[in-house]
């Protein structure tokens, strides 16, 4: 029978076991993270603007209307 794994998680970035009490395996894993999560908060950023310059939009297009 095998030995039961000591007390570990996992790296957010490659899943590797790491630590209980890490994030991360290494700071290139930590690195490439950030460089996610930069891109992704980015993105949404992206988003939510581009959702309200359609909303104006289609409010401006329905006050010149008279709708």
């Amino acid at each position: 029978m095998s030995e039961p794994l000591p007390p570990h998680s996992h790296c957010l970035t490659c899943d590797e076991p790491v630590q209980e009490t890490e994030t991360f395996c290494s700071d290139a894993c930590k690195a490439d993270y950030d460089k996610k999560i930069k891109k992704s908060k980015k993105t949404m950023l992206y988003f939510y603007v581009a959702a309200a310059a359609v909303i104006l939009g289609i409010s401006v297009v329905t006050v010149i209307l008279g709708g």
